[in-house]
C-alpha cells in the first residue's frame, strides 16, 4: 500500500464516545477542575474488538475502505496489520504493523485483490491493562461477489446453452475452477448482459478454444485471470460484437453503444491466429472503453487484430502488457472504420492508449493503426508512454506515430519510449526524446527480459520483464 491515513472524523467520533463513557464512569474528586477520569477497567488482560462489531465503507471510486471499530474500555490503542491473501496459504504482510489511537483506518486497496486485516488491543501500563493475546483478524475482498462457479471440466459453450443467464441489471461474475481446465466448442454470446467471467488470480484455468470457439457480447465484459489457448482457432475471433443488439443501446448518430467497459485483464493468450477483438462487420458500434491490461499475448498474425470495419473505439487502452507475433505479417495492429466520436451522439473526444508496454513483430512494416477518420484530428488523444516497440509498424521509416496520428493536430503525449528496428535503434518523426540502449536480447523464446541500462532506469516496457524494486519504490 502506498499511504495509511490513520485519523479522520470517524477517529475523533470514536474517541468523543470514548470520552463520555469516561466522563460517565469517572470518580470525581471534590467540585473543582481538578477531575480525574477512570474507564473503570485496570488490571486485566484485554480482548481485541469483536469481528462482528468491525464495519467497513468503501468510497464510491473503490481505492479506501474504512475500517472501525467499537472502543474497547481500557485499551491504550490499537495495533493494526494488513495482508494480501490472494495465495491463501501464502499471506503477504503490507507495510509495518501500525499503532492506532483512535477507532478507525482508512486503508487504500486495489481492485480484485483479497485482505486480511489483524486489529489487537494494546496495553495501558496506567491502568494495568496488559494487551491482548491474540488479534481479531477480519477478511475483505474487492472482489466482485461470485454469481456462480463452473465446475472443472467443463465445455463452456455447453454450460452456457443449458445454464441461461438471468435477467438482471447487475454485473455477474462467474468463476472458473482454480488450475481448472475447460474447453470452447463455439461461440459463446453474452449479449446484454453484464459479466465478468473470472479465474484465480494466482493459479489461471487454462481454457482451449475450439475450431469455431469465440466470445462475444454488446454490454460490458471483463474477462479476468485466465489462459487461453487458441491455436485450434484458426479462423475466428478471440473476442468479437455480437451480431444481434438490441436497440435500446441505439442513439441518434446510427450506433449502438457500449458504456460499460469491455476489459481483457491478467490474461495469457497464446496463438491468436486471426482476430484478437473483431466487431463481425455487422452492425455500427461506439465502444467507450476497450481496455487490455497486465496481459501477455502470442500471435502468429496473418490478419488486423484489433479490426473494426464499421464500429467505433471512443477510449482503447494497451497497459503493463506484451504483444508479440510469432511471424512478420505485414498487416495493421487496428483497422477502425467507424465514424470519428465527435460525430457520435454523446461523444466529443477520444484517446489511443499504450502504457508500459512491450511490442514485437507487430505490424511489421506496416502501417500500425489505419483509421482515416481519426487521423489527424484535434479531438482525438494519443499517449505512447514508458514503452518498449521492436520491430512494429513504421518505425524504419521513421513512421511509427506519424501514420497514426496523420498530423500534429492530434493531442499527443509521448515519453521514455523505445523503438528498435532490425537490431538497431530506430526514429520517430514525432517522439523525438526516446531512449538509446537496446531493450532487450530476444533468442525467440516468447522471453523480453530488459537489459537495456536506458529502459531499467526509467522502468519501461512491460512490468514482468522488470527487476522487481524494494516495497515502496516509486522509480518513474
Amino acid at each position: 500500500m502506498k499511504s495509511y491515513h490513520f485519523f479522520s472524523l470517524r477517529s475523533v467520533h470514536c474517541m468523543a464516545f470514548a470520552a463520555t463513557t469516561l466522563l460517565l464512569s469517572a470518580c470525581i474528586n471534590g467540585y473543582d477542575e481538578d477531575w480525574t477520569f477512570s474507564s473503570g477497567v485496570t488490571g486485566i488482560t484485554l480482548e481485541s474488538p469483536k469481528a462482528e462489531e468491525i464495519t467497513f465503507t468503501q468510497n464510491p471510486e473503490g481505492t479506501r475502505v474504512t475500517i472501525e471499530w467499537p472502543v474497547v474500555l481500557g485499551a491504550g490503542g490499537y495495533e493494526f496489520i494488513a495482508y494480501n491473501v490472494d495465495d491463501a496459504n501464502a499471506p503477504v504482510q503490507l507495510g509495518e504493523a501500525q499503532t492506532i489511537d483512535g477507532c478507525s483506518v482508512d486503508y487504500d486497496i486495489t481492485e480484485d485483490t483479497s485482505y486480511k486485516f489483524c486489529i489487537r488491543s494494546l496495553g495501558n501500563a496506567e491502568a494495568g491493562n496488559k494487551e491482548a493475546e491474540t488479534a481479531t483478524e477480519i477478511a475483505y475482498s474487492t472482489l466482485l461477489a461470485t454469481y456462480a462457479e463452473i465446475p472443472d471440466n467443463t465445455d463452456l459453450t455447453t454450460y452456457f446453452e443449458t445454464n441461461p443467464i438471468p435477467t438482471s441489471n447487475e454485473e455477474l461474475a462467474y468463476d472458473l475452477v482454480a488450475g481448472g481446465h475447460y474447453t470452447m466448442s463455439g461461440e459463446i454470446d453474452f449479449g446484454g448482459h453484464k459479466i465478468t467471467l473470472r479465474g484465480n488470480k494466482i493459479s489461471h484455468p487454462t481454457v482451449t478454444f475450439g475450431e469455431k470457439a469465440s466470445i462475444a457480447t454488446f454490454a460490458g465484459l471483463k474477462i479476468k485471470f485466465i489462459d487461453f489457448d487458441c491455436k485450434a482457432n484458426t479462423s475466428g475471433t478471440f473476442l468479437g460484437l455480437s451480431k444481434t443488439p438490441h436497440d435500446s443501446i441505439k442513439v441518434a448518430s446510427g450506433e449502438f453503444v457500449i458504456k460499460d467497459p469491455i476489459a481483457i485483464q491478467s490474461c495469457n493468450i497464446y496463438d491468436v491466429n486471426k482476430y484478437l477483438i473483431y466487431d463481425n462487420n455487422k452492425e455500427k458500434y461506439a465502444v467507450e472503453n476497450l481496455n487490455v491490461n497486465d496481459c501477455y499475448i502470442r500471435i502468429n498474425q496473418s490478419d488486423v487484430l484489433l479490426l473494426f470495419k464499421k464500429s467505433s473505439t471512443i477510449n482503447f487502452t494497451l497497459k503493463e502488457s506484451t504483444l508479440y507475433s510469432t511471424k512478420q505479417s505485414g498487416k495493421y495492429f487496428a483497422q477502425i472504420s467507424g465514424q470519428r466520436p465527435s460525430k457520435i451522439t454523446g461523444y466529443t473526444n477520444a484517446s489511443f492508449n499504450i502504457n508500459n508496454c512491450t511490442l514485437y513483430n507487430i505490424a511489421y512494416n506496416k502501417d500500425f493503426v489505419n483509421w482515416n477518420n481519426y487521423r489527424g484530428q484535434s479531438i482525438v488523444t494519443l499517449n505512447i508512454q514508458k514503452s518498449i516497440i521492436v520491430d512494429c509498424g513504421n518505425i524504419g521509416n521513421k513512421d511509427f506515430t506519424n501514420k497514426i496520428m496523420g498530423n500534429t493536430n492530434m493531442v499527443h503525449n509521448f515519453r521514455s519510449n523505445t523503438y528498435w528496428w532490425n537490431g538497431a535503434v530506430g526514429a520517430d518523426k514525432n517522439d523525438t526524446s526516446t531512449l538509446q540502449t537496446e531493450p532487450f536480447s530476444y533468442t525467440g523464446d516468447g522471453t523480453f527480459t530488459v537489459t537495456g541500462a536506458e529502459q531499467l532506469a526509467n522502468r519501461t516496457g512491460d512490468p514482468r520483464w522488470l527487476p522487481e524494486t524494494s516495497e515502496g519504490d516509486t522509480t518513474e
